[in-house]
This record gives C-alpha cells, sequence and structure tokens, in this order.
C-alpha cells in the first residue's frame, strides 16, 4: 500500500499528539442541508470535520493509524489506506470530497483525481488546498539562495526535514493549478484567497478557537496560545473591520500567484468527457 516509505513513516505516529478541533467552514461553505456524505482524502486527526460528523456521515483516509485512530474516536468513520491507491468506495458515493495538503505529496496527482471524479457525484463539489510554493516572499527566500523548507509562527518544518527528505514531490504555481483541474475534469467555482497564510495555514480565527478549547480541558497556557489569543486575534478582528476579508481576497485573486501561499479553492465536475485527464475539445 505504501508507495513512499519516508512519507509513512513521517505520518506514522505524527498524530499521536495532543490536538484540539478546528472546524473549517469552507468545506460545507453555508450548505445547511444534513445527512451529507463527506470524503477527507488524507485526513489525519479529522479535527476540521469533526464538527460535521454528528450531522452527517464523515469518511477519511490516511496512511498514519495514529491519525486514523483519532479521527475514528471523534465520529469519523476513517480507514488506514493510500489516496494512491483505489478509493474503497463506490461510484458516486460523495456529496463533498475535501483534498487539502495531499496532491503535493504523491507522485501522480492526476490519478487522484480519477479517483475523486469517480466517488464524487455529479452535483457534488471537491475541496482543494494546495500550497504555493512560488508566492512572493518564498521568490524572496530562492532569490538569496534559501530551500523549499519553510518556518512560520506556527509551523517550522526545519526541525522535520532536510533537502534530500522533503515531502512536498509536486509543485504547483497559479496557472499550473489551473490546467492541473481542467485536466481533471473540474471546474473552479469560488476561492478562498488571502494573503500570505492567512487563510488557512495560519488563520487566527482557527487557533484561536483551538487553545479556547484546550485551556476549557484544562491544558497548560503555553506561551504561544497566549499571545494568539490575546495579542494576535484582538490585532485580527481589528484588521477585518478596516481592511476586510472580501478586500482582500479580492486584491489577491488579482495575483495569486505571488500574494498568496496556497490555493484554497471549491470545484465542480465539468460535464465534458468522463475520462481526466484528457483535454475537453
Amino acid at each position: 500500500m505504501m508507495k513512499d516509505k519516508q512519507q509513512n513513516e513521517f505520518y506514522k505516529n505524527f498524530w499521536s499528539e495532543k490536538t484540539e478541533g478546528a472546524p473549517d467552514p469552507h468545506i460545507l461553505d453555508g450548505d445547511s442541508r444534513n445527512g451529507l456524505d463527506i470524503l477527507s482524502l488524507g485526513c489525519a486527526a479529522g479535527k476540521d470535520l469533526w464538527h460535521l460528523a454528528t450531522p452527517h456521515h464523515v469518511c477519511g483516509m490516511d496512511i498514519s493509524e495514529s491519525g486514523v485512530a483519532k479521527a475514528q474516536a471523534h465520529g469519523i468513520d476513517a480507514v488506514v489506506g493510500s489516496a494512491t491507491d483505489p478509493f474503497p468506495y463506490p461510484d458516486s458515493s460523495f456529496d463533498i470530497i475535501v483534498a487539502k495538503d495531499i496532491l503535493e505529496h504523491v507522485l501522480d496527482p492526476l490519478s487522484v483525481m480519477r479517483e475523486v471524479r469517480r466517488v464524487l457525484r455529479p452535483d457534488g463539489h471537491l475541496v482543494v488546498l494546495i500550497p504555493n510554493q512560488f508566492y512572493w516572499w518564498f521568490r524572496l527566500r530562492y532569490l538569496f539562495g534559501r530551500n523549499l523548507i519553510w518556518r512560520t509562527f506556527m509551523h517550522d518544518q526545519t526541525k522535520t526535514f532536510e533537502e534530500w527528505n522533503y515531502i512536498h514531490i509536486r509543485f504547483f504555481t497559479w496557472k499550473g493549478v489551473q490546467r492541473f483541474l481542467k485536466a481533471a475534469g473540474f471546474r473552479i467555482t469560488k476561492n478562498y484567497f488571502d494573503f500570505g497564510c492567512l487563510e488557512y495555514y495560519f488563520s487566527p480565527d482557527r487557533y484561536e478557537h483551538m487553545y479556547r478549547q484546550l485551556w476549557k480541558r484544562g491544558e497548560k497556557r503555553s506561551k504561544r496560545g497566549f499571545l494568539v489569543c490575546y495579542l494576535i486575534y484582538p490585532l485580527w478582528r481589528f484588521l477585518n473591520v478596516v481592511f476586510p476579508k472580501w478586500l482582500r481576497s479580492r486584491i489577491v485573486s488579482y495575483a495569486p500567484g505571488l500574494l498568496t501561499a496556497a490555493f484554497y479553492l471549491r470545484c465542480a465536475p465539468t460535464q465534458e468527457s468522463d475520462q481526466p485527464g484528457v483535454e475537453p475539445s
């Protein structure tokens, strides 16, 4: 099952660490229906889906046994499996498929998308997130001889990876993402752009929620948690008043390849050929 031993070893115990739910509103995007069938590829602990497990049927796949166990403990019907293998689901099984931070890890992402297209219902949606390692900050890094491995306030890949074992093996530009989705038989219906890492990799809303929930459970209050909740989050709320999200998203949409750290998109299957990978005529 495991096509890449290095990636498997990295994620094997990764999600055994303590974690807290971090709801992602973009998965439903305002859809108020109950009883939706949702699949998360590379779900890990599934913490962005825990809040959906009761009103909906949420499935997940991940190579990490510890991640799958944690997802199952929170009501997700998760299984250990690789997205590079045929999915263990019948055709047209799901209303929503979530593929966040997964396609950059596989040698043949188009084959993964063929399976996504197969198990997604014709009126369903794909929520996809692909990191953009060519936005302006990375371009400056490359100009001065730095590598792909990055570090931010909340994430530090430099503690885990070297250039020879970095787990991202596919890299997408904005034009490349659009061509890729078209080849896979999808069209973009909505974007969730914001500057840099704000929309997903460092969303103050999600992290403030996470720390508040951890503290309610009696977890020790860390310096980072205090900084997020009592400084960054209030500044974030103020920013959203003077520089609202819709305006930031509009600005970023003019040059997403330069201004956002991730292409976070909602997509629908096209009505052309059911043979993903073949450009419609």
